[in-house]
């Protein structure tokens, strides 16, 4: 686990340097995440440093806990704050529209590229973000690799 944390604690370093904030990263008070793929994975995150995870579809489930430092978490929020300004306030409609979105005309698509999921909760904030691996991969390719990055750089893995 120790190892876990520093490889993740140099992934975020790394990452964090390179994104600055668009929004206030201090009125987060949960992270949420879940990759989606042949296993999906959830992540829970609290301000606190408190986490957990959900892994089912590809051999046993798992569950378990892990701990970040309040710095850690932090960087964390940086590091996904690049992705906050394409979020929208989580509502009955939002997610209706992100369950329904289609591929636009034209865009290459794959339907096994996986989805990554990010949802931000705190203080007068419920903003949520939904990344189709698949839809546009092509043109995507440079976000979906910094996300499948920050995916592997997390305590735990699929």
């Amino acid at each position: 686990m120790e190892g876990l944390r520093l490889l993740f604690s140099g992934i975020l370093g790394a990452l964090a340097c390179g994104c600055a904030a668009q929004n206030s990263v201090d009125d987060i008070d949960l992270i949420e995440i879940r990759q989606s793929g042949p296993a999906s994975l959830d992540i829970s995150i609290s301000s606190d440093g408190r986490g957990s995870f959900s892994i089912e579809g590809v051999g046993p489930n798992e569950k378990g806990t892990f701990k970040l430092s309040e710095s850690e978490f932090r960087s964390f929020e940086k590091v996904l704050a690049e992705f906050r300004p394409e979020a929208v306030p989580r509502s009955d409609a939002s997610v209706i529209e992100m369950l329904d979105r289609a591929y636009p005309e034209g865009v290459h698509s794959a339907t096994d590229r996986g989805a990554i999921y990010i949802r931000w909760i705190g203080a007068g904030v419920d903003d949520h973000y939904l990344a189709d691996l698949g839809c546009d991969w092509q043109r995507m390719a440079d976000r979906n690799a910094r996300l499948r990055s920050i995916m592997a750089g997390m305590p735990i893995h699929l």
